[in-house]
């Protein structure tokens, strides 16, 4: 084959890349706010969604991600903004952003062979997002739980150390039981009950929070 043959298949091969490149769809993202929670579906096989977030350095963040309906494996992955994978789990990632800037969630089924509909939802471990509902010493707070795969966020501060502190979690719905997540000021867990009495050693905002545990229903009261 001639110089002329193989620089002519060169730029019908280029061509054709070309017409690839730009007929491939781009993924449509959708941004996750620190405390949202969204519902979407998966309803063809293969489907996975991408949401973004935009972090603060140093973030240690909760992303669950809860079947609806379906047969749904849920599958997390959390990529940087380049998207290089970070970390993949089933369900649940929690991950300290150590940078700054923007971050990729994508939603799929594990094994690629299902459909259904899911709940996705981000927390802050380590002081909490910005409408995190503030919990005083003493008080008595009610709140529902709407959608499956919520999680209602409470902060307190605490101020010197060592104190013992008691948190205790009631349902007035039936077939619905409650727990509580506590989480120190760096978003380390420090237990999970719905009775929770221990004694703190750090200082700083400290992150309760409260969601489904047991029972037939998953929303309630």
């Amino acid at each position: 084959m001639g110089s002329r043959q193989i620089r002519a298949w060169q730029r019908f091969l280029l061509a054709a890349l070309a017409v690839v490149l730009v007929a491939l769809p781009s993924r449509a993202q959708t941004p996750l706010a620190c405390g949202d929670i969204l519902t979407n579906a998966l309803d063809t096989i293969g489907q996975r969604h991408t949401y973004t977030y935009t972090a603060t350095a140093g973030e240690v963040m909760s992303i669950r991600m809860v079947t609806l309906s379906g047969g749904l494996d849920s599958q997390l992955e959390l990529r940087d903004g380049s998207s290089n994978l970070i970390a993949t789990a089933l369900n649940r990632i929690d991950r300290t952003l150590t940078n700054a800037g923007s971050y990729l969630i994508i939603a799929y089924d594990q094994g690629n062979n299902e459909i259904g509909s899911y709940s996705i939802t981000m927390q802050k471990l380590n002081g909490g997002c910005a409408s995190a509902t503030a919990l005083a010493c003493g008080a008595l707070v009610t709140n529902d739980v709407t959608l499956s795969g919520q999680l209602l966020a409470y902060t307190f501060a605490v101020a010197t150390v060592p104190q013992t502190v008691s948190l205790r979690v009631e349902s007035g719905t039936a077939n619905f039981t409650p727990t509580l997540e506590l989480y120190d000021a760096l978003g380390r867990s420090l237990g999970t009950a719905a009775t929770l009495t221990l004694t703190l050693t750090n200082t700083g905002t400290h992150t309760v929070l409260a969601g489904y545990s047991s029972g037939t229903s998953r929303t309630g009261a």
